[in-house]
Parts: C-alpha cells; sequence; structure tokens
C-alpha cells in the first residue's frame, strides 16, 4: 500500500492510498541490487523477487549468514505481523537476502585494508619522517572512523570529523578513500532506513486488512488451491462455533467435517463445495439452512494473481435469520399487496425501518426508489380494469426481475411502487435505472400486447452519516418523480 496526501478542501488534508498485489513481480520491483525478497507462509514460498530461482537456499524462521553454491548471504526475517510473536502464531514472513560481495564484510574489508597500509607506512616512517606521521595519522583516523561506525551502526558527528580531517588539505588516495567512506557509510545507513520504511509498511497493509475482516458483519474464509487455511477472521468461528485449536490445523477437509452435523442437507452442502473447488473460475451465491433454525447466506468466488490465475477462494457468510424471521413476521401480519404479492405500504413502512436501523448500525448507504406507473387510468378507461390489474401486476414483475430478494418492494397503492435497496450508494443509481428502463423495453417487445408499460422514477439516497426520516426519504423521491412525470408531459 502507498500512500499520497490528497486536498480535500474545506474538510482538510486527507490521503490517497493505492494497494498493489504481493506478488513476484512487486517484489522484484522491491529488491535492491544483490537482494533478494521471499514472502513464506510455513515451509512454503509464496513469492520471491528472483521466481522460482533460488528458493532452495532460503532456511526459514533464520537470521543470520548463510552460504549458498559457494556465495554467502546476510539473511534476516521480519515477521509480517509482531503480534504473532507473542501469541506463537504462524504468519507470512517477510525474508530479505543479501549477497555480500567479497566475500569480507565492508566494515572487514575498512579495517584490514587501513591495517596492512598502516604496516607499510610505519616501515618508510624511518626515512620520510613528518610526512609519515602526518599520513598514519589519518589513517589512523580511518580506522577508528570505520571501527566507529560498525560499533555505533550511526553516521555520528565525531566520525564526520575524522573523515573530514584525514581529506582536508589532502589530494591523494587517501583523500578519495575518506571520500568513498562517507558516501558509503551514507549509503548503508540510508538502505537500512528504507528498509525499516518497507517493514513499517508492511505491518501497516497488515493491519489494514485485519481490522477490515474483523470489522465485516461477515464470516470469512480464504481458502488455497491444497485446501489449506490462508485466512479467516473471528466472525467466521463464532458464526460456526468452530473451536480456536481445530482452525489452527489450517486443514479444510477437518473444518467441512465438523460443520456438517450442523447442517439441514449437508450432502446438497458438500457436493456444491466440491464442485466449486473444481471449478476455481465460478462463483456462487446460495442459502444455506442449519438444524437449529439459523439460515447463512453464503457467496464465494475466486481470488486471482494479477494473470488472471485462480490461487485461492474466498468464503462470505451471513447470518440472515433474522431478516427471513421479520419477512415471515410481515406475511403473518397480512403486510403483503393481495393483487402483486409485494408488501403494501404498512409492510414497506414495517420493514424499511429495520433496513435504516441496520445501514445505522452498519454505516452503509441505501437507495430509494419511488416508481408511478404513466397512463394507468388510459388503460383502465379504454381496456377495463381486469387490463389495468394486468399492467400493475406486470409492473410488480418487472421490478422483481430488476432489484435483488434481499430488497424491500412494495406496492403503495393504486399505480404507485417504492423500493428500498440496501448497501447501495448513489453510485449504483445510473445501474439500476439501466436495468430497470431494459425490463420495461424487454416486457413491452413481447408479441400480442394491447397496452404498453411506463414509469416514472424518482430517487433519494439515504445516507447513516447525515440520516433523516423514512417520510423525508420519500417525499424527497417523489418530488423527482413528479419532476419526471411533468417532464413527460411537457414533451
Amino acid at each position: 500500500m502507498f500512500s499520497q496526501p490528497l486536498w480535500l478542501g474545506k474538510d482538510g488534508m486527507g490521503h490517497l492510498f493505492l494497494f498493489k498485489a504481493l506478488d513476484n513481480a512487486l517484489l522484484y520491483y522491491l529488491a535492491y541490487p544483490h537482494t533478494e525478497l521471499f514472502v513464506t507462509y510455513g515451509n512454503n514460498v509464496l513469492a520471491s523477487s528472483i521466481g522460482d530461482i533460488g528458493k532452495d537456499r532460503v532456511s526459514h524462521g533464520y537470521s543470520g549468514s548463510l552460504v549458498s553454491k559457494g556465495i554467502r548471504y546476510e539473511q534476516r526475517v521480519v515477521p509480517w505481523d509482531r503480534r504473532a510473536e507473542e501469541t506463537d502464531e504462524e504468519t507470512p514472513l517477510l525474508i530479505l537476502q543479501h549477497r555480500i560481495i567479497p566475500p569480507f564484510s565492508v566494515w572487514e574489508s575498512v579495517l584490514f585494508g587501513a591495517a596492512g597500509l598502516s604496516f607499510m607506512l610505519i616501515l618508510i616512517w624511518i626515512t620520510l619522517g613528518s610526512w609519515i606521521t602526518d599520513t598514519v595519522k589519518r589513517i589512523m583516523h580511518l580506522d577508528s572512523s570505520a571501527d566507529q561506525f560498525a560499533r555505533e551502526h550511526a553516521f555520528s558527528p565525531a566520525t564526520r570529523q575524522m573523515l573530514a580531517s584525514v581529506g582536508e588539505g589532502h589530494e591523494d588516495e587517501l583523500a578519495d578513500l575518506s571520500h568513498s567512506m562517507k558516501e558509503m557509510m551514507e549509503t548503508v545507513l540510508l538502505r537500512e532506513e528504507e528498509h525499516r520504511l518497507d517493514g513499517e509498511l508492511l505491518k501497516r497493509f497488515n493491519s489494514l486488512l485485519k481490522a477490515q475482516q474483523e470489522t465485516s458483519i461477515d464470516g470469512i474464509l480464504v481458502i488455497d488451491e491444497k485446501r489449506k487455511v490462508l485466512n479467516y477472521n473471528s466472525r467466521f468461528a463464532e458464526m460456526w462455533g468452530i473451536p480456536e485449536e481445530l482452525i489452527q490445523t489450517f486443514d479444510d477437509r477437518k473444518l467441512l467435517d465438523y460443520i456438517l452435523p450442523f447442517l439441514k442437507y449437508a450432502e446438497e452442502f458438500i457436493s456444491k463445495v466440491e464442485y466449486l473447488y473444481e471449478n476455481p473460475y465460478e462463483t456462487s451465491k446460495d442459502e444455506i439452512l442449519l438444524n437449529d433454525g439459523r439460515i447463512f447466506d453464503r457467496f464465494t468466488g475466486p481470488v486471482l494473481l494479477p494473470e488472471g490465475i485462480p490461487y485461492a477462494r474466498i468464503w462470505y457468510f451471513r447470518d440472515v435469520t433474522e431478516s427471513h424471521r421479520l419477512k415471515q413476521e410481515l406475511r403473518d401480519l397480512s403486510l403483503n399487496d393481495e393483487l402483486t404479492g409485494l408488501y403494501n405500504r404498512r409492510g414497506f413502512l414495517t420493514f424499511a425501518q429495520q433496513q435504516i436501523k441496520i445501514a445505522d448500525r452498519t454505516k452503509k448507504e441505501m437507495m430509494f426508489f419511488f416508481v408511478d406507473m404513466d397512463d394507468l387510468k388510459l388503460i383502465n378507461d379504454n381496456l377495463g380494469h381486469h387490463t389495468g390489474d394486468m399492467a400493475i401486476k406486470e409492473t410488480a414483475q418487472v421490478l422483481r426481475e430488476t432489484f435483488r430478494d434481499s430488497d424491500v418492494i412494495a406496492r403503495f397503492g393504486g399505480d404507485e411502487f417504492a423500493v428500498l435497496v440496501s448497501d447501495a450508494s448513489v453510485d449504483s443509481e445510473n445501474i439500476l435505472k439501466e436495468r430497470l428502463s431494459k425490463n420495461i423495453e424487454s416486457h413491452n417487445e413481447q408479441a400480442n400486447r394491447s397496452y404498453k408499460l411506463s414509469i416514472s422514477v424518482g430517487t433519494a439516497v439515504y445516507d447513516p452519516a447525515q440520516p433523516y426520516s423514512l417520510d423525508d426519504l420519500i417525499g424527497k423521491a417523489d418530488a423527482f418523480m413528479y419532476e419526471q412525470k411533468m417532464g413527460k408531459k411537457r414533451v
């Protein structure tokens, strides 16, 4: 994830967050020269900056030096989530390997070179006098600065002063060496700071994903192509009552064996699961009935690599028992319209209030549609009320085809209809209007029709951040609908 400050007008500054898939291509882009990056889980290498080459030299969970094929590497392991160290929870790891060239470290090379040069200059000092003394002093400053940098791992003012004294007033090899050492130390510190920031980004990215999962009202489960659990949230374990020690086996088949006794139609459930695993590109949405009377909505789809290749399957489970119970209560209270089978005005108001409470709790917007049939009076006057009733029922069918079963669809009375679409923002308005228009056209294209369906539509968005009453929501949409109907008459 990358962050960029973003001006939001009078609301102040915000940030634009960009996300990029953590795969071989990204690790290759992030790797420095002579440095390889690996992401591992357990003993598996999930992604690498060098592809499959070199995976065999990864030493899982080990930080230190290692040698592979005669080449020395320095390896560091960065946990994906620091909290996993406290709970011994297995978590993805970021492994960094830096190739050491030459076989000696930078500090050893500097020290050996300085020591050898010091020894040679001491032999010459007998004949060269004060020049040798000054040169030896400069060499000692080089040696001391390298030693101090290695001990403190910081470019302190004292180290800077010693390096400056070596080059001050001189234009020789020692001056060049002091300049090179200064650049090398600055580069080392810069690279380490960049690595520290990369680690901080990984921690933030992981924290964001965890927060998104744990605040979801859905139970979430991710299974890889080997039928191993890649990820899950606490809501999933809570919904199914799965013990923590069972989930920690990361075995999908053991989880299935555990939940099957709770299902009303276990054979149908397992058959559907196996079919979806055999067809990794398939998506599916259905309802699951449990023996204790609960009802879960189940949605699943593939998790794709940037190349479009599926490597896992994600499952979402939502407890809709309460929603079904409320719908049943509405039926029991005769809150349905007799002609169309939709909710009547009372049923709509009752269930819409429940949906508003849910929207206020989940902070998700809703879209309200107010629909009025055009020219119903002409159909009744010219073709009879029986045909008018047919037109009303056909309009109700169009609304059923356009909106979801979970949306609240009602006949308000006469030629007026209302639809409350949950979890939908203003961005969904044009899509739903276009779908509604296409369904109207499809019905009108049917043969042997004695009338033509036409509707006027007004919409309004319910925003939990700025809530208002259901009456205000209806009034706002009604005003827009009336404006559209008057526009048709003027045309």
